[in-house]
C-alpha cells in the first residue's frame, strides 16, 4: 500500500522519508552517508532562518529607530516658517544705513523676483536630478560611488540640493550615520510637501558664498554690486560655483580657478538644455566685470555701533541681536558722523607730527631658508623703541598692506633704501622709486615734549632697509612726504542740547585701530573747560559776568590739602578784573577766588546736577579742572548753556527697534530734563561764552554763527578740550594719549583739540539750522563804559553793552555783600 502522506520540507531537501522507527531511503545512494548529508542541511537551513530572522528584526528595529529619531525633527512647518538669520541693520535719522552688523550679511529674495537661469545655475552643478528625484536620489548615490570607486578616492558626493539644505540649515556637517539619517527623513519630508520652487528659494538664501555673503542676493550685490535679477548667464554660473569651496572658487581669491569653476557651471547647463548653444558661447566669452569693492558692513559709526549694540543687549536684554534682523533706528546724522571721524583723524596726525617722529613702522622683513614658521610667529608686533637716536623696529614684510584709515589718506608702504643726511632714497612694493627730501621733512625730529621741530638730517631717525609711511608731494613728481600713524589720541562727541540727541560719536583715531571709546569711557581731566560750571555757579548765588575781582597772587589748598600758589598760564597778575573777563581770559587766580566765595561744597553738588560721576575733588583744585569726565559728560553739561539751564536727563540715540518683519517692538523719546542752573544763571554763563569766542581770539570765531566756547588743557598738557555751544548743537572735543602722558609743551586745548572742532563745524555748518540761543529771562543789556566797567548814559568813549541781572521793575539786581 502506498504511502501518500505530504512530505516534510526537511524530507523534501533530504530526497527522504521519515518512519515511527526509523528512515527508508527513496533514493538509493550506498555511496553517501545520510547523517552526514542530514546535518549539513540543518546548518544551512539554521543559518538562513537566522539571517531571514535578523533581517526581519534589522528591518523591524530600523523602522522603530528612523520612527523616534524621527519624532525629535524639524516638521515641514518649521521649514515654511524659517526665519533666516539676517544682521541687525541700523539707520541714521535721516533714513541712511549706518552700518550692518552681524557675521552673515544675508537679503532673503522670493525665487519668482530671480530670473530662471539664475536658479538653474545652482540645480546644474549641484544637483542636476533635482527636479526629477524625491528628495533622495538612489541613481546620484549609485553614480557617485561608481565614480570615487574609479577615481580611489572621494570626489563627488551623493546628496541632492534637499539633503544638503537639510545640512546647512539644521544639521551639523560631521560624517557620521545617525546624521545621514536625519538628513535622509527630512529631505523625503521635504519634498513630499514643499514644491521643488520653495527647497530652493529656502537654499538659495541660506547658503554661503563666500566673502561674508550668505544667500544669493548678498553674493550678487558683493561680487558684482548688482540685484539678483540684474545678473548675467554669466555671471549667475560664476555665483553657483561658489558655495562648493568658498575659499577656492570665490572671484577674488583667484580669478582663473574661478572662470574654470564658472565655465564647467555653464557647460553642465547646456547639457541640461538651461540653457541654448548660443547663450552658452556668449556666457562662456564674456569678461568677468567685478565690483571694485564689497559694500562694508561697517565703514562709520564703529564706536557708536558698539555703543548701541551694547544698550540693546544689556539694557534691553536682547540677546543674540545681530542675527535677528533688527531693524533699529538712531538719531545719528551720517552727515556729521562722517565730518566729525574725518576732521578728528586729520587733525590728530598734523597735531602729532608737532610731536615729531615715533620711528619707522619697523625693518624690511628677511626670511631665511632654515627658517620655520615658528620662528616666524615669534616675531614681537610691538611698537618702535627709540635708543640713542637709533631705532629698534619690529620685522615687518614688504607690501602695501596698510590700515584702511592711512590708505584712504593716501598713505603709502616704502622700503628705505638709501639714506644720507639731506635725502632718502625709496622703493614701493611694484619697484617704484621716490625720493624724501630734507626740506619738506622737518617736522621729523624724534618724538620730545621739547621737540625743536627742525630736523637737520635723516641719519638720526632712518637707516637702510627701514619700512614707513609716506604720501604723495603735492607739487613735485617721484618725491614723497614721510607720515606716521600716531600714538595721539582724541574723541568728539556732538548732541542736541534740547533733545539729547546724539548726533555724532567719534571714540579714536579710527575704530580698525582701538575699539576703546574714549567718548563714553574715558575720563580724562577736563582743565579749564570746567571752569564755566564754577562761574555759572556764582551766577547762580548772585554774581554777573561784570562783577570784579582782582587778579592778584592766592594762596590755596589744592589735593594734598597742603598750600599752593597756582599760576596764570602767562605767569601775570592783571588786578582788577570782571569776571567776564577773567573766564575770556581763563585765568586761574580769579577763578580760585570765585571758588572761594561760592564754596567748594557747592560747586561740587553743582557739577553732580551737570551729570559729572567721575572723582571729583574736595578742595579748591575743583575750579581749575581737577574734575575727571568722560566727553559724552562734559557734552551734556554744556547742554545746559544753550538750554536755559535744563539738560537731557539721559542720552537719546535711539528712536525705535523693529523686528525683522519690520513690527516695533521698542519706541523711545527724548528723556526729560532736569533743571541745573536757573534760567537768569543759564542766560549770564551762555552770554559769558559767546563773549570768550568773540572777543578771545579763539579760532571758532571763523565759524559764521553767533556761538560760545571753552578751552580747556590739563596739568603737563595731557589733555587738550575744547566745547563749543550753538543754540542747537553742542560738540566736544578731547584730545590725549591713552596712557596719559604729557604732549609736547606746546599743547593746548585751543590748538589741538579747537582745530578738531574747528574742522568738524566748517564741515557740517550749512546743515545746522540757523538758531538764536532763547531769549533772556531776568535779564537785560546795559551801556558799560570799558574803562571803569560801569553802566553809563554816556554816548561817548569806549562803550559796550553788557548783560546784567535785573529786578521786576527793570533795574540791575546788586547783592553789594557778596561783592569783593
Amino acid at each position: 500500500m502506498s504511502n501518500n502522506k505530504p512530505k516534510s520540507l526537511e524530507e523534501e531537501l533530504l530526497g527522504y522519508t521519515k518512519e515511527d522507527d526509523g528512515y527508508i531511503e527513496n533514493n538509493q545512494n550506498n555511496d553517501k552517508k545520510p547523517n552526514k548529508k542530514r546535518k549539513l542541511i540543518k546548518i544551512f537551513l539554521y543559518i538562513f532562518c537566522g539571517v531571514f530572522a535578523l533581517g526581519v528584526l534589522g528591518s523591524v528595529s530600523l523602522g522603530i529607530y528612523l520612527y523616534i529619531l524621527s519624532k525629535d525633527l524639524p516638521s515641514t512647518d518649521e521649514f515654511r516658517q524659517f526665519k533666516y538669520a539676517e544682521p541687525m541693520v541700523v539707520y541714521d535719522s535721516q533714513g541712511n544705513v549706518i552700518a550692518e552688523l552681524g557675521a552673515e550679511r544675508r537679503y532673503p529674495i522670493s525665487i519668482n523676483n530671480m530670473p530662471t537661469y539664475v536658479y538653474q545655475a545652482i540645480v546644474a552643478v549641484e544637483d542636476g536630478r533635482f527636479f526629477n528625484h524625491g528628495g533622495i536620489d538612489p541613481i546620484g548615490i549609485m553614480r557617485a560611488m561608481w565614480t570615487n570607486l574609479k577615481a580611489g578616492k572621494m570626489v563627488e558626493g551623493g546628496s541632492t540640493l534637499t539633503q544638503q539644505l537639510v545640512k546647512v540649515l539644521y544639521l551639523s556637517p560631521e560624517r557620521k550615520l545617525k546624521r545621514k539619517f536625519k538628513e535622509v527623513i527630512i529631505a523625503y519630508r521635504l519634498d513630499r510637501d514643499l514644491s521643488k520652487e520653495e527647497i530652493l528659494e529656502l537654499y538659495l538664501n541660506q547658503v554661503n558664498f563666500g566673502r561674508g555673503a550668505y544667500g544669493i542676493q548678498a553674493a550678487a550685490i558683493n561680487y558684482f554690486g548688482k540685484q539678483v535679477n540684474e545678473l548675467t548667464i554669466a555671471e549667475s554660473a560664476m555665483i553657483a560655483g561658489i558655495p562648493k569651496g568658498p575659499s577656492l572658487y570665490a572671484p577674488h581669491i583667484n580669478l582663473q580657478r574661478s572662470i574654470k569653476r564658472r565655465n564647467h557651471v555653464l557647460n553642465r547647463m547646456r547639457e541640461l538644455k538651461f540653457i541654448t548653444e548660443e547663450e552658452y558661447n556668449q556666457a562662456i566669452n564674456e569678461a568677468v566685470n567685478l565690483a571694485d569693492s564689497i559694500p562694508l558692513k561697517l565703514r562709520y559709526a564703529g564706536y557708536f555701533m558698539d555703543y548701541v549694540h551694547k544698550f540693546i543687549e544689556e539694557d534691553l536684554q536682547i540677546k543674540d541681536a545681530q542675527s535677528k534682523g533688527l531693524k533699529v533706528y538712531t538719531t545719528l546724522n551720517l552727515d556729521y558722523q562722517i565730518a566729525a571721524e574725518k576732521a578728528l583723524l586729520v587733525n590728530l596726525i598734523e597735531i602729532a607730527k608737532r610731536e615729531g617722529y615715533y620711528g619707522p613702522i619697523g625693518d624690511l622683513r628677511i626670511y631665511d631658508d632654515n627658517e620655520t614658521e615658528e620662528d616666524v610667529e615669534d616675531l614681537s608686533e610691538e611698537s618702535m623703541i627709540h635708543t640713542d637716536n637709533t631705532i629698534e623696529g619690529n620685522a615687518v614684510e614688504f607690501n602695501n598692506l596698510i590700515p584702511s584709515y592711512l590708505r584712504e589718506l593716501g598713505f603709502k608702504k616704502a622700503l628705505v633704501t638709501k639714506v644720507t643726511d639731506k635725502k632718502v632714497d625709496i622703493k614701493f612694493s611694484d619697484n617704484s622709486t621716490g625720493i624724501l627730501d630734507i626740506v619738506d621733512n622737518r617736522w621729523a625730529n624724534p618724538v620730545s615734549r621739547y621737540n625743536d621741530r627742525n630736523l637737520q638730517d635723516f641719519r638720526k631717525i632712518l637707516k637702510e632697509n627701514n619700512l614707513i609711511y609716506v604720501s604723495n608731494h603735492p607739487k613735485k613728481e617721484g618725491v614723497y612726504l614721510l607720515e606716521q600713524d600716531p600714538d595721539l589720541q582724541g574723541s568728539l562727541v556732538s548732541i542736541n542740547p534740547k533733545t539729547g540727541e546724539i548726533y555724532a560719536m567719534v571714540g579714536g583715531i579710527s575704530y580698525n585701530k582701538s575699539f576703546f571709546n574714549r567718548a563714553v569711557q574715558a575720563k580724562r581731566q577736563v582743565g579749564s573747560t570746567f571752569k564755566p560750571l564754577v562761574y555759572s555757579v556764582a551766577y547762580e548765588k548772585g554774581y554777573y559776568p561784570m562783577s570784579i575781582f582782582h587778579d592778584t597772587p592766592v594762596l590755596a589748598s589744592g589735593n594734598s590739602k597742603e598750600s599752593w600758589r597756582p599760576k596764570n598760564f602767562d605767569g601775570t597778575f592783571s588786578g582788577e578784573m570782571t569776571l567776564q573777563t577773567a573766564l575770556r581770559k581763563s585765568n586761574n587766580s580769579v577763578t580760585i577766588k570765585v571758588a572761594q566765595k561760592v564754596g567748594v561744597d557747592r560747586i561740587k553738588r553743582y557739577a553732580e546736577k551737570f551729570g559729572l560721576t567721575g572723582d571729583i575733588p574736595e578742595d579748591l583744585s575743583i575750579s581749575l579742572g581737577s574734575v575727571s569726565a568722560s566727553p559724552l559728560e562734559m557734552a551734556y553739561a554744556y547742554a545746559t548753556f544753550a538750554n536755559q539751564g535744563q539738560r537731557p536727563d539721559k542720552p537719546y540715540f535711539i528712536t525705535r527697534i523693529a523686528d525683522i518683519d519690520n513690527n516695533t517692538i521698542s519706541e523711545f523719546q527724548p528723556s526729560s530734563t532736569l533743571e541745573v542752573l536757573s534760567p537768569t544763571a543759564a542766560s549770564l554763563i551762555t552770554n559769558s561764552l559767546v563773549h570768550v569766542v568773540e572777543y578771545g581770539g579763539y579760532k571758532a570765531k571763523a565759524i559764521p554763527r553767533l556761538l560760545g566756547g571753552k578751552t580747556g588743557t590739563s596739568n603737563d598738557s595731557k589733555d587738550g578740550w575744547f566745547a563749543g555751544v550753538l543754540p542747537s548743537l553742542v560738540s566736544v572735543v578731547w584730545v590725549g594719549y591713552d596712557d596719559s602722558r604729557p604732549m609736547g609743551s606746546y599743547a593746548v586745548g585751543g590748538n589741538t583739540a579747537q582745530n578738531v572742532w574747528v574742522s568738524y563745524m566748517k564741515d557740517i555748518i550749512d546743515f545746522v539750522p540757523q538758531e538764536i540761543f532763547p531769549t533772556p529771562v531776568g535779564v537785560a543789556f546795559f551801556k558799560v563804559d570799558k574803562l571803569t566797567n560801569e553802566v553809563t548814559d554816556s554816548v561817548t568813549g569806549d562803550l559796550s553793552f553788557e548783560m546784567f541781572p535785573i529786578n521786576d521793575n527793570g533795574t540791575i539786581k546788586l547783592i553789594e555783600d557778596l561783592m569783593e
